[in-house]
């Protein structure tokens, strides 16, 4: 007992408790009194939860849907199947949020693109400049502007990877920059959250590398390394504490990067390869130490799937057939699959496109030049 009528916890039971609340909770419970306020501030309180929620949440994703205005960002938990509209963040940056996406998401922090304003009303003019980039906390409602990479005259394809390093607590951005045409890497930057600006990195490892998958910026991050799909049956790898490229064969026989996407499972990578109308199963392959084990997911018959990300217990696939409502605008079509039942949930969303890219949500700080954003509210 600690003064009369109260009860005192030891710290470390506090830190047991708190670590396996959601971080909407923590951000309300701050207020219960200044012991539990230091513990959540805690860098290394921060980095316990975010490393809990990922490896026993159950999974969830932030749909990025086009939209007349507004970025169009929507929340989706895989455990309550509702799909949750975010506010636009505060930011004042050259484009309309319209023309803003999401790069990526790693630990709670989500980083947005911003491409340049085009100089010509050409259609790839937009990709020919370094983008700007925003890193944004939803729960803590903080943005952090990004200084540029490279140089305003640049010219390339760029590809955008963003990933938490336990080790240092602070995030990693890498930015690669590709030839327009053949997609051959020749360069490529890296900034810290904890850092003033970017520095180059040797590309040895990847000169065997032609080129990314042109099609998609997508990327993923786990256990403080990211990924992206390569050319030539390879995925590129970049360890944010060693801060090295390096190179890992896909499965053997899988070289299109067109059929397939990354994703992360209970904090492995694993690929996601999309399924045809002859096959009863939805193919997927996970990394375990140092190499690929293959696993399938049973899929409702008669119905074309495209696997799109996978939780602790579900798949998410994107339904292929497209279809419009009475006011004929597009719809977009969902199927959650249960890995352990094989049930399935049907779920339509209204959007011309849509992107969709892992995201949990944590306190860790997005470190920067901050901007405070709109309250986000549940």
């Amino acid at each position: 007992m600690k003064g009369a009528g109260s009860l005192y916890f030891p710290e470390e039971i506090v830190i047991n408790i708190l670590k396996n609340l959601p971080a909407q909770s923590l951000v309300r419970f701050q207020l219960v009194c200044k012991s539990w306020r230091k513990i959540i501030k805690m860098p290394s309180f921060l980095t316990l939860h975010a490393d809990h929620i990922s490896g026993n949440h159950e999974g969830s994703i932030l749909f990025h849907l086009q939209r007349e205005r507004g970025l169009g960002l929507h929340f989706l938990e895989y455990q309550d199947m509702l799909v949750k509209e975010l506010p636009d963040p505060f930011i004042n940056i050259p484009n309309s949020l319209k023309e803003v996406g999401i790069a990526c998401s790693s630990d709670g922090v989500v980083c947005l693109r911003c491409p340049k304003p085009p100089q010509t009303s050409h259609i790839y003019t937009e990709n020919l400049s370094p983008p700007s980039l925003i890193c944004w906390n939803p729960v803590l409602l903080d943005a952090a502007l990004i200084p540029p990479a490279f140089t305003a005259d640049f010219r390339g394809m760029f590809f955008v990877g963003l990933c938490f390093n336990p080790g240092s607590v602070d995030y990693k951005i890498v930015m690669i920059a590709t030839d327009i045409g053949v997609l051959k890497i020749y360069r490529a930057q890296l900034y810290s959250s904890t850092s003033t600006g970017w520095k180059e990195l040797s590309l040895d490892p990847l000169k065997v590398i032609k080129g990314l998958c042109m099609l998609r910026y997508h990327t993923v991050s786990t256990k403080g390394s990211m990924y992206w799909l390569g050319s030539h049956g390879k995925i590129i790898a970049f360890n944010t504490t060693s801060e090295n490229f390096s190179l890992i064969d896909m499965p053997s026989g899988k070289l299109d990067p067109l059929s397939c996407r990354l994703s992360v499972f209970r904090t492995n990578l694993c690929m996601l390869f999309d399924s045809s109308y002859g096959r009863g199963e939805i193919e997927w392959w996970l990394r375990d130490s140092e190499s690929w084990v293959e696993k399938s997911t049973k899929r409702p018959p008669a119905l074309h799937l495209c696997p799109i990300d996978i939780g602790k217990h579900n798949m998410l696939c994107f339904l292929n057939a497209p279809r419009y409502d009475n006011q004929r605008s597009r719809v977009c079509s969902f199927m959650m699959l249960d890995l352990s039942t094989l049930s399935h949930k049907r779920f339509d969303v209204e959007s011309k496109t849509f992107y969709v890219v892992q995201h949990i949500q944590t306190l860790l700080p997005v470190g920067g030049k901050k901007k405070r954003c709109k309250i986000w509210t549940c």
